[in-house]
Order: structure tokens, then sequence, then C-alpha cells
């Protein structure tokens, strides 16, 4: 069965398709303009089918694609025709194009694809192993009507914008094991992303809490506030994504949880004029794709909004191209917003990267700044670390800040702005609404 679904909010027609109704999947509206006389055949595969076969076996993997061809199947109804054709490969016939939605053929190809593979991407499927997430991938093509099974006869093709970042699969049983694990931590948080209509016996919830980046010398002047998801529950009160982040690089559903948390935040930068906020994206997810196209549509429209954004990329992974987080970060300049090398100094970060990518702000790691009370060789490396970020022309912020000698250090180090629990820890609460700030800037 599938145990939960959340659909994507695509615009028009195509939308309309992928909304989830316990009685009717089928509800598109059709476009009364579109060709009769042309067929579209969708093609899909399972990018981490190989994987859930290698950590669960083969039957695992055909349960869960049987239930992507039961929702595929709900999805178009009467109106198309979907078959197995190999190994986590399914096909889709539409010959009433008209559901696709209304405009030219070729965009509503894209869009119902997109929104299909991105809707596929944040559902869980029941499997009698547990639930699995399914990355799904595709492309499309309009052939003429009765020829749709000969590829040379495509008038037009097109292929689905998502990038697929999991690791690759291992040989050896304690990845298998490590797969296992971190595919249930990956359903577990698709679940909770999941739309609970405001369902308050729900066991577990995300939620955003607020930690200021503030002046050391002025302790009212912020720079802005971090939203830092928390997982909370009546049982275990909130805690941090912790390892749960470096589990969904792993599987490569890291950009399905930013997806989340990224769109909470833009809802709240929409409904509050004061704040700047900073929000985390993975490494994993530097790279344009169609939901980040649509994120680009939405800031362009609400320059305000772009204007009071901080994208934080944290690099507990590796950047899958330096090339194309450089183009992300110069788009999402050109709107407007700000740009921020998280964790620098530790993980993946190199000194290449931060001359490459030139962002506006440079987080030096708390790791530094607890070995910094230690000796005068470990405060020399903050001050060195400083210096690079400076030098790259970024604002430098220290964090993890506990103490008033670990602020003093920062400070010396040349530091802007600092952030810790001495400057207030994160709260639930919006710190903006008590008026108890003043916006600095950089």
């Amino acid at each position: 069965m599938i145990v939960n679904s959340h659909p994507f909010q695509a615009s028009g027609a195509a939308g309309d398709l992928f909304s989830h109704r316990q009685a009717d999947h089928s509800c598109a509206v059709k476009n009364p303009s579109a060709k009769p006389d042309h067929a579209v055949r969708f093609s899909f595969r399972v990018e981490n089918a190989r994987h859930i076969e290698k950590a669960y076996g083969s039957g695992i993997i055909h349960e869960a694609v049987r239930q992507l061809h039961l929702l595929l199947d709900e999805m178009v109804g009467a109106n198309g025709l979907v078959t197995l054709v190999g190994e986590g490969c399914l096909d889709l016939l539409i010959e009433d194009v008209g559901v696709l939605g209304a405009g030219p053929l070729v965009s509503a190809c894209q869009a119902w694809l997109d929104s299909a593979c991105s809707m596929v991407q944040r559902t869980t499927f029941g499997t009698s192993a547990g639930p699995v997430c399914l990355w799904l991938s595709g492309a499309w093509a309009i052939f003429p009507a009765g020829i749709a099974t000969a590829p040379d006869a495509a008038s037009a093709t097109g292929v689905d914008g998502f990038r697929f970042t999991g690791d690759p699969v291992q040989d050896n049983a304690q990845w298998e094991r490590q797969y296992c694990k971190d595919m249930a931590v990956a359903a577990r948080v698709c679940g909770l992303m999941a739309p609970r209509n405001f369902d308050q016996s729900a066991e577990e919830w995300i939620t955003l809490f607020w930690q200021a980046v503030r002046d050391p010398d002025d302790e009212k002047s912020v720079l802005y506030f971090e939203a830092l998801a928390r997982f909370v529950s009546a049982k275990n009160g909130e805690r941090s994504p912790g390892t749960i982040i470096e589990c969904l690089e792993r599987i490569g559903f890291s950009r399905t949880f930013d997806e989340y948390v990224f769109d909470l935040v833009l809802a709240e930068l929409e409904r509050s004029p004061e704040p700047v906020i900073g929000v985390n994206v993975s490494a994993k997810s530097v790279a344009f794709d169609p939901w980040w196209e649509a994120v680009e549509q939405r800031l362009r429209s609400n320059p305000g909004v772009a204007s009071r954004l901080v994208i934080e990329i944290t690099e507990t992974a590796a950047l899958p191209s330096i090339s194309l987080a450089a183009q992300f970060i110069s788009r999402m300049r050109r709107l407007g917003c700000s740009n921020a090398l998280d964790d620098f100094g530790v993980g993946f970060t190199s000194v290449q990267q931060l001359v490459a990518l030139a962002p506006d702000i440079v987080k030096i790691d708390k790791f530094f700044m607890v070995r910094a009370l230690r000796s005068a060789r470990d405060v020399a490396v903050v001050v060195h670390l400083a210096g690079l970020a400076r030098a790259a022309g970024a604002t430098v912020i220290a964090e993890g800040i506990e103490t008033s000698l670990q602020a003093d250090i920062a400070r010396r180090a040349q530091n802007d702005w600092q952030q810790g629990h001495i400057w207030g820890a994160a709260t639930a609460s919006r710190p903006w609404r008590t008026g108890c700030f003043r916006a600095g800037g950089w």
C-alpha cells in the first residue's frame, strides 16, 4: 500500500491531476485546444531500484514498483495506460492529451512529468520490509496518434530536470545495513512532511526554531535569524535533525527535505515583512532543477522577500559540481538573495570552493571555537580562517559562541558577527515580533 503521498503543488491542470483524493485520483481538466491526433508516452525509471534490491532483495523493489504502478494508474484513471516494461521501469501512454492541461502540448508534457516525479519523491510506499521511498525520473515524447511505439516518429521529446544524488551501490553487507537504516529515516521524514490537515494527534512533526546572528558589540543589532528545522514530539520534546540530514544525503533525498523547509521559510518571509532569515540547503541541492526554477519565479515576483533571504549552503556532503553551484549562487544573487557558506573549515569545504563560489557570508564552524579555548595555536587557526574569508570578500560569522571567552576570541579574530547560546538560544517564538532588535547589514 502507499503509506502517504505529498502532492506537488503544480499550477493549472497539471496540479489538479496530482491532487490526491481518497475516492478519485483522476481529476484533470481537459484542454479543449489539444490536438486529438497526437498521443504522449511517458517513460519512468526508479533511479534507486538497484539500491533497494541490493539492500532488501528483489522481492521488496517489486512490491514498491507495483505500488508505484497503482499510483500512476490512479493518477490518470481511464485517460492513460500504465505498463511495466522492465526492472524499475514503467511506460504511461496517454492518447487523450487534453488531460495534460491547457497551453502548448510541449509545455504541458514537461509540467506534467516534473510534477509526477516530484510528487513520487515525496511519497512512501509500503512493503513487507517497511515503507520505502522511490526516486523517479522520466522522459516524454509526443507521437502521431496510433504509432506511439515507434521511437523515430516522435515530434518532440523532453526529460525531467531532477538529479538523483544518492551514493552508488556497494557490494558489502555494511553498506546494505546502512542503506536500510537510512531508508527507514527517509521514510519517517517523508511521513512527517505529508499533509496532516492540522492533525493534533500526530506523534511527531517538523517545525522551525529561530536563532539570531548578532553584533558582539551591539546585542540588539541582528544580521539575520537562522531558521533551524526541529523534530518535535510530546514524548521527546524538540531535537535537531543531526545525522538525519546525512542519512538523507547518502540515499539521495536531502533535496526533498530542503524543499519542504525552504517552503516554510518563504511562507514566513511572505507573512512577516520585518526579518531577514537564513535557511540551510544541502550542498547536494545546490543546482537548478524545476523546483528551484519555481522558487526563482516566486522570488522574482516578490523582491522584498528575496532581499531578506540568506541561503546557507551546508557541506556535510560534497558539492556535486562547483560550476553548477557557482551558477546557482549567481542566479540567486541576481534575485537579491544573499548566500552563505556554512560550517567553513570542516566537512567538504575548501579554499578552492571559497574562491570559486565567492559567498557573501562565511560561517566559521563551531568546532574551531571549541578548540580555541585550548591553546594559542588553536586561536591562531580561528584568526587564519577568518582572514581567508575576509580575503575572499565575505562577511564572517563565528558559530557556536557559548562563553564570554569564546566571544572575546572571535572578536579579536575579527569575526564580524557571532552566533551561539551566549547571544540567545534557538527558540520556537519569532523574536522579531517583540521588536527588540535592530537590523544589521553587511
